[in-house]
């Protein structure tokens, strides 16, 4: 019976997910230059990341950033996207503070003088081309981004055997407007 208490209990704290009501996915803006997606966007961290960030700690950020096809009676169709990999590290003693980004093929890391600046390139995605729409079929398409981290402080082996606990601080994704690819053209 003391075991069962303690699972149960293990459970509801490994469940409680407060990160995840706060972040966001802010300014989602599709763009398109001659037949080419294009995307813009920011996210905001809550104020804990911040905080523990601050404090010297360290987070990886994993953006996906897709373009899919609409059906109207199949769940949606994923054409093509892009993943990107944002790691912030703060080191308070030295006043260091390092960012990464890794699209897949290449590895940028930055040092920046100040936290906020650090924060402001790592969380601003400007002009990020998806697609070239001319390769695709004529159809109703949209933009979705989503932005997950996963949980540092649940062993693998607990999530292995308590495969039902969360295993991702967070998982939030933001959709765009629907737009037409049609005779060669976009339409909004």
């Amino acid at each position: 019976m003391q075991v069962f208490k303690i699972i149960i209990i293990s459970f509801i704290l490994f469940s409680i997910n407060a990160t995840a009501e706060s972040v966001e996915i802010e300014g989602l803006k599709v763009k398109f230059v001659s037949s080419k997606v294009i995307v813009s966007f920011s996210f905001k961290l809550d104020k804990n990341s911040i905080q523990t960030l601050k404090d010297g700690g360290k987070k990886e950020i994993i953006f996906y950033i897709d373009l899919f096809r609409e059906w109207e009676l199949l769940p949606d169709e994923f054409i093509t996207g892009v993943k990107l990999v944002r790691t912030l590290y703060s080191d308070p003693m030295k006043k260091e503070y390092i960012a990464s980004s890794f699209n897949g093929e290449t590895l940028l890391v930055k040092r920046f003088k100040s936290f906020d600046s650090m924060i402001k390139w790592a969380l601003t995605f400007r002009n990020i081309y998806i697609a070239n729409m001319k390769a695709f079929a004529e159809a109703t398409y949209f933009v979705r981004v989503t932005a997950e981290a996963k949980s540092k402080g649940i062993p693998s082996i607990i999530t292995e055997i308590f495969f039902f606990l969360p295993s991702r601080e967070f998982k939030i994704y933001k959709d765009s407007f629907h737009f037409i690819w049609k005779n060669g053209k976009l339409i909004k």
